[in-house]
């Protein structure tokens, strides 16, 4: 040990970080020299070669000293008065059992007394303010950057200590690292572990998060890094050091901005910044990550590159109160063009076809790979890829006032390629969704609900030009020339889909509600808009599934491209050839079949959706949809169609105040109780329902972190009057209809559908009637009643 240093010097550092500093006599400055020396003859001894210490080491060796004294600069840039308080009083009640985490060495044996508490209060501030100099950072900086592993680990907590508590500033830091990056030294990962961590809403100080986000997306490192590693020659890599960590700190950051814009501490207009950032650092290098790294790490390079990406496209901007910005939108239209030009570039063909790197030990993927077993599956690459551009297409759909074309010409595409990967696979074509995502519920109801938004969108635009015609009402085909809408449509049919779903989950409601309560889906948001669909349009969605289940209905119903093969939209897609599957969109001798039973749910003269008879006659086009009123509300309940220039809002909007559900108010002071789902006391189930003013929304009191979405879509009122008067229109048309619908088989598919929708609403109302549900979801239980309706006079009718 070096004469400079006190002979008790270990037992300094470990008071300090035992909170024990009343026990020794060292005053603060003497206790900063103490460090700075031992963290300098450590870089002089080169101690990041020395082995790990052992901990039975009784001989106070330089690297046991240096871990001693890093622990203790720690404890003294994380002190917090309030953390000591909470000691005081576990000690003071003898509940030394759970001592706070930063003192659980500290000796639980006394109590502090008044006086030591006021020297601790005094201590560990002076000797911060003491040890905070740029050189004191800089040396820390020095240790970050060890090959020691505990060294840097410990380096990393006290830096991190300092820039959480604020005793040093994060722009102070940030600026030093900038220096040693124009100096032509490259950050390494223990530095972008503690950005990554200052980028965290779990930091103490809100604030540290929102000024690192504001110094950070102008860092030189973060703009300038792909084009240095990039050969300018090759626009390849010649080597990969340090682009994972890299990636991994551009994802944070664009995780960090949405968050930071939502929760309202930074400003709109971030968006521009993140946009920028998006689309000058990494973007432009989509084609260098699939065709040219030739490394043993390409995949999950490549994987976090589709992750960043994917993360500026959050499917909260499908939501008409969050509309996307129109950075986004042009940045997405961007986005889906590169990758989809890299799924069917030949160069990425072994990259995305490869699943070996996943779940596989070396030996296993080998052997694995050697085998080439045709049914391994669609890769995790190629997955992550479908997923991202059908978020990119909803979200860019959604947010462009007029319809895009191109969008519809690469979502074919896209499809094309799926079916190709699926058929590859031995897998049934029509379950092109299924085999993709049925490992991945997440992104399997997300992808539901942006093929639910992309199929209105798209036959909201073939209603728009069907009805530009005079009389004839032909479909001009002038935003779809170079490809089969029809097949396209059949394709993305939400009822087509939903139905996949609901076999994939046995028809079982208990999953579904499961669904409901998860925070890590958006399934509520998902569901509601479809129930809304079926609702709108019963006819479609009954003979969507009769052509499902009818034998005699069965066509090619594969997709394959119709344009021409230098086409630049489309990138040239493989053509399926031999693949059959259903046609889920009726044909016309179905239709003609099933519009005899189904005439009385033409006629509604109060409907608050679309008419159903522009689909199935030659009638022109009204000069006004009919709309509804609530009385008791000064609004309207708009169509869930609209023109191009209008929001997609498939719900009525909160006008006033939010009405809260008793039963979220009380349900932390509310033990889960046994229930039975058997429906043997249905007759002594309340049937009171709850009569609520004005608009209804879904909301959260008891888990306000979640992403439950806090909207469902209907007030009480309006879909009571909805249920109400249609239940009138469809007793008066059921009578009339009696000679025509009788003798009707109503297809299995339905039956399953329909009696899992009403087990839900059942299960969903005892939850709601022992108040264990955790948000108020009787909008939902009301769409579910009037789909329930609607089923129940078509079958009283098909009866008759």
């Amino acid at each position: 040990m070096d004469d400079s240093l006190p002979l008790d010097v270990f037992q300094v550092l470990s008071a300090v970080a035992e909170y024990r500093v009343y026990t020794i006599s060292c005053p603060p400055n003497l206790f900063g020299n103490i460090v700075i020396i031992v963290l300098h003859k450590g870089i002089e001894k080169d101690v990041s070669n020395y082995p790990h210490p052992n901990p039975e080491c009784t001989e106070k060796c330089t690297k046991c000293l240096l871990f001693a004294a890093l622990t203790a600069v720690q404890v003294v840039f994380g002190y917090d008065s309030s953390q000591l308080s909470q000691t005081v009083k576990h000690l003071n009640r003898h509940d030394c059992l759970n001592p706070p985490e930063k003192i659980e060495n500290y000796s639980c044996q006394k109590t502090l007394s008044c006086e030591q508490i006021e020297t601790i209060n005094k201590w560990y501030p002076a000797a911060a303010a003491i040890l905070i100099t740029d050189n004191f950072i800089h040396l820390l900086i020095e240790y970050v950057k060890s090959s020691c592993t505990f060294t840097a680990f410990l380096a990393k907590k006290s830096l991190l200590s300092a820039l959480k508590t604020q005793v040093f500033e994060v722009h102070s830091f940030i600026k030093l690292v900038e220096q040693n990056w124009q100096a032509g030294i490259n950050p390494c990962s223990s530095f972008v572990e503690v950005v990554k961590n200052l980028l965290s809403y779990k930091v103490p100080h809100i604030s540290v998060c929102s000024e690192t986000f504001a110094c950070v997306h102008s860092f030189g490192y973060v703009h300038s890094f792909l084009s240095r590693k990039t050969d300018s020659k090759t626009e390849t890599f010649p080597n990969t050091d340090g682009i994972f960590d890299y990636l991994c700190l551009i994802k944070k950051i664009l995780k960090c901005g949405l968050k930071l814009i939502d929760c309202g501490l930074s400003q709109v207009s971030d968006y521009f910044i993140l946009c920028s950032l998006f689309q000058n650092s990494i973007l432009p290098y989509t084609e260098a990550f699939f065709s040219t790294i030739h490394t043993p790490h390409k995949h999950l390079i490549c994987l976090k590159y589709l992750k960043c990406l994917s993360s500026l496209f959050d499917v909260k901007f499908l939501h008409p109160k969050n509309l996307p910005p129109q950075c986004i939108v042009i940045v997405g239209g961007r986005v889906s063009t590169a990758l989809l030009r890299c799924l069917h570039s030949p160069s990425s063909h072994s990259l995305l076809a490869d699943c070996n790197f996943v779940g596989f030990n070396l030996h296993k993927a080998n052997s694995y790979q050697q085998s080439e077993d045709p049914k391994k599956g669609v890769s995790a690459m190629a997955k992550l890829l479908v997923y991202t551009v059908f978020k990119v297409h909803a979200i860019t759909l959604i947010g462009n006032e007029n319809f895009q074309p191109l969008i519809a010409a690469e979502l074919f595409s896209l499809l094309c390629k799926v079916q190709e990967l699926v058929t590859k696979c031995d897998q049934d074509s029509e379950d092109w969704l299924t085999v993709l995502f049925a490992d991945q519920d997440d992104k399997w109801i997300s992808s539901l609900l942006c093929l639910l938004m992309l199929h209105r969108k798209i036959m909201l635009r073939l209603e728009e030009l069907t009805w530009s015609t005079s009389t004839e009402k032909v479909t001009s085909n002038k935003d779809f020339e170079n490809l089969d809408i029809e097949k396209l449509c059949q394709c993305i049919c939400p009822h087509r889909l939903f139905l996949q779903l609901a076999k994939f989950l046995g028809y079982d409601h208990l999953v579904l509600a499961d669904f409901l309560t998860s925070p890590e889906t958006h399934f509520l948001y998902y569901f509601s808009q479809y129930l809304h669909t079926v609702n709108e349009n019963w006819t479609n969605f009954y003979t969507c599934v009769v052509s499902v289940s009818s034998n005699s209905s069965k066509v090619d119903t594969a997709i394959s491209p119709k344009i021409d093969p230098d086409s630049s939209a489309i990138y040239n897609p493989t053509v399926l050839q031999n693949a059959t599957s259903t046609s889920y969109y009726p044909t016309v001798q179905l239709v003609d079949e099933c519009r005899s039973n189904l005439s009385y749910l033409h006629n509604h003269s109060n409907h608050l959706l679309l008419d159903v008879k522009r689909e199935l006659s030659d009638e022109e086009k009204p000069d006004e949809r009919k709309l509804y009123s609530n009385e008791k509300t000064d609004f309207q309940h708009l169509p869930l169609l609209r023109k191009e220039n209008q929001v997609i809002d498939s719900f009525t909007h909160l006008i006033g105040p939010i009405v809260h559900n008793d039963s979220v108010v009380r349900k932390q002071q509310i033990v889960l109780v046994s229930y039975s789902d058997s429906d043997e006391n249905e007759e002594e189930e309340t049937t009171e329902k709850l009569n609520l003013v004005g608009g209804m929304s879904c909301y959260s009191d008891i888990i306000p972190s979640t992403n439950i979405e806090a909207s469902i879509v209907c007030g009480n009122n309006e879909a009571a009057l909805w249920k109400k008067n249609n239940s009138t229109d469809l007793d008066e048309h059921s009578s009339q209809e009696e000679s025509s619908s009788a003798g009707l088989k109503i297809p299995e598919e339905v039956v399953l559908v329909m009696e899992m929708f009403i087990r839900l609403r059942l299960y969903l109302e005892r939850l709601v009637d022992k108040n264990i549900f955790p948000y108020n979801v009787q909008p939902l239980i009301l769409l579910l009643e009037v789909c329930e309706d609607t089923y129940d006079n078509f079958c009283t009718s098909s009866q008759m």
